[in-house]
């Protein structure tokens, strides 16, 4: 184009630029818009606010926040005000993340400068003040949004998202009731957020009260919403409410993922209901789910639960994840150390061991607590010896219960030497 045709214009660039935005290559725009300067087309407004947005996308505050500030110093200079200079500043803002400091003081910016916050600036601040898990900002952001302009869906989904991080559930609901009475409706992201708030605070008849209350209207529950609901079952141990859910999910959709799957196995686990959980997942196998690492800690974690640790369940689990190529995390090694512990079985528990520590996992307090407890319960006070000096190279922490099952598993030597 600059060796035969025509020279590149202000709205080409502008349009290359917006591009890249689109595309995330904020790196090209910025060499685009040198190449503008050198044209003398960088002080256009258009062109430094898909720049800004461009960076903004890519998490660059640092660059987005100085083509804003170029954006702003340009639309001054051209006619007051420009609705750009407010647009730029909203995309230097969604760049922050978890910066929800520098956000609100780019928002107190806007003020200072004359011009007035939209319902993208405060949509921008409060999802930053919800990456930061500060949801009581999020709160003083939508009561100031509300007086000053009509808040968007999105607005309204950022603050019940930093509730639910926050586990004030009462107040995401609250939300979306402003949101229904307010007109703006309840879109998806915002039923999802509000569901996941009373996951995380384990009120599971609020949703899923609230669930069931959705699903003859417009807007049809997905599968995060059942697994959200699902989850609150989980944690209030309300497994037969998990596995109802899961069998609603089957019968009339939608179609239940690995997520859902694995959500009810944990509910199982946590109940000890190592039967059911083992059901549920010939029922997945059944239906084309596969399972993950997540699926068999479950499994493995629910027999230890509900005290029937079967050595041949065990071993047929860790052959059936060497078989579908599922990697084991130290969860899975923990797990299965714990299991050994009622059997007092230190040879099996040590293998494990030894398995764990020649993959690149490190054994955490967790694993050295529950292979101790296996030799204090084995009464291998050689092996506990080994392990404590395993943990000091390993730079782990002791604790009460490593303590108490070291000295339990040595109480052999101090009896046999007659110093009990």
């Amino acid at each position: 184009m600059q060796k035969s045709g025509p020279l590149p214009s202000v709205v080409s660039y502008s349009t290359a630029v917006s591009a890249c935005e689109t595309s995330t290559c904020w790196q090209v725009a910025i060499d685009l818009l040198q190449s503008a300067c050198e044209r003398r087309h960088a002080t256009d407004t258009i062109l430094l606010c898909a720049a800004t947005s461009a960076c903004g996308r890519a998490l660059q505050w640092k660059l987005a926040l100085h083509l804003a500030g170029r954006t702003v110093t340009a639309s001054k200079r051209d006619s007051g005000i420009d609705p750009k200079a407010v647009a730029a500043l909203n995309a230097a803002m969604t760049a922050f993340g978890v910066f929800w400091e520098k956000a609100l003081q780019l928002l107190a910016r806007i003020q200072y400068l004359g011009m007035q916050p939209d319902i993208i600036s405060y949509g921008a601040t409060m999802q930053s003040c919800d990456r930061a898990s500060q949801w009581m900002k999020a709160n003083a952001l939508l009561a100031t949004a509300v007086k000053s302009v009509r808040p968007s869906v999105v607005a309204f989904g950022a603050a019940a998202s930093s509730y639910a991080k926050g586990q004030v559930w009462h107040k995401a609901m609250e939300l979306l009731a402003r949101s229904h009475f307010s007109g703006l409706g309840e879109e998806a992201p915002l039923c999802g957020a509000v569901l996941s708030s009373c996951e995380k605070a384990a009120a599971w008849s609020r949703a899923l009260n609230l669930l069931y209350t959705r699903a003859d209207g417009p807007l049809r529950p997905n599968v995060l919403m059942f697994s959200a609901v699902i989850s609150a079952c989980e944690k209030a141990h309300r497994w037969q409410m998990a596995l109802w859910l899961l069998s609603n999910m089957w019968a009339a959709g939608p179609r239940p993922d690995i997520v859902a799957i694995n959500a009810c196995l944990s509910a199982c686990e946590k109940c000890g209901r190592w039967e059911q959980a083992f059901i549920l997942c010939e029922e997945a196998r059944a239906r084309l789910l596969f399972l993950n690492t997540i699926s068999y800690n479950s499994l493995l974690s629910a027999l230890a639960v509900g005290q029937s640790w079967h050595t041949a369940r065990e071993l047929h689990l860790v052959e059936e994840m060497k078989s579908a190529a599922v990697i084991p995390d130290i969860i899975t090694y923990n797990s299965l150390v714990a299991g050994c512990t009622r059997r007092k079985d230190w040879e099996r528990m040590l293998t494990y061991f030894l398995k764990m520590r020649e993959t690149a996992l490190k054994p955490d307090q967790f694993s050295y607590g529950a292979a101790l407890a296996v030799c204090d319960q084995a009464e291998n006070w050689q092996l506990a010896l080994v392990l404590l000096a395993w943990m000091q190279g390993d730079a782990v922490h002791s604790n009460t219960c490593i303590c108490n099952s070291a000295l339990g598993a040595c109480d052999t030597l101090l009896l046999r030497n007659g110093c009990s």
